[in-house]
């Protein structure tokens, strides 16, 4: 019986302890399959808008109409793989992806995918991606701002009854005295957004949102009239009194 008892006790710590040769295997094959890539250099990280948008945009002078002109409005890459890169609907919202490089190619994936779901290439300055076209713009990382519209459509200097006002690319005003700072909405999918709209003021926390409309080079920024009331939202506005007008300079 005590032979028995230690045969049945040997079979027992046998089945549960498997041989060292099998466990060294197993973390060897936990190890291999890890996802482990090389980060490098990416030297067209920045932002990068879509060619559609763009054209809309430079064509209407008005970023509420262009909103619709392409799904897929914006991409942000960083300057290097293995690091977040963004793409953003409509500006309005936006999906996480990893910039990555796998066999030579550039691209975009999920973060524990050894598959591009996007392939990136760039050629004559125009990043394409799918189907889509993109252009580059300039990036201001520190503030976080991509600033398209003031970019595109806003930079410039402008006549105003004979004073020079300047509209720099970067979000800034010269020449309109106490107004200095200036943001352009390009997001018009919430409530109280039927017009084009701007942010006007000394700064970013002393500012408030006026009306405006390019008619061909002329500027014209309004008073905006609320004419429906939720809460404490306006639900729906209306260009009001205008209280600028100038005449954008064409460059030479």
């Amino acid at each position: 019986m005590k032979t028995l008892i230690s045969i049945l006790t040997t079979l027992t710590l046998l089945s549960c302890n498997p041989p060292a040769a099998d466990h060294e295997a197993q973390v060897e094959l936990s190890i291999t399959d890890t996802l482990v890539f090389e980060s490098v250099p990416y030297e067209h990280g920045g932002n990068w808008v879509n060619k559609k948008y763009v054209d809309k945009l430079l064509l209407t002078k008005s970023p509420k109409a262009s909103q619709e002109a392409v799904l897929l409005t914006m991409v942000t890459l960083p300057r290097e793989t293995e690091q977040e890169a963004m793409l953003i609907w409509s500006f309005h919202e936006g999906g996480n992806y990893i910039l990555r490089r796998i066999n030579n190619q550039f691209g975009l994936a999920g973060r524990d995918s050894r598959d591009l779901r996007y392939e990136l290439s760039v050629e004559n300055d125009i990043l394409t991606l799918d189907s889509n076209q993109f252009i580059q713009i300039h990036d201001h990382e520190e503030r976080h701002d991509y600033d398209i519209a003031e970019q595109l459509l806003f930079a410039g200097n402008y006549d105003l009854s004979g004073k020079e006002v300047e509209f720099t690319a970067d979000g800034q005003i010269i020449g309109l005295d106490t107004i200095t700072y200036y943001s352009v909405l390009i997001d018009y999918w919430d409530a109280g957004l039927q017009v084009d709209q701007i942010v006007l003021g000394a700064n970013s926390d002393d500012s408030k949102l006026y009306g405006f409309k390019f008619s061909h080079d002329t500027l014209s920024i309004y008073q905006l009239n609320c004419l429906e009331k939720q809460e404490t939202y306006c639900a729906v506005v209306e260009n009001g009194l205008e209280v600028l007008k100038m005449i954008k300079k064409r460059k030479d």
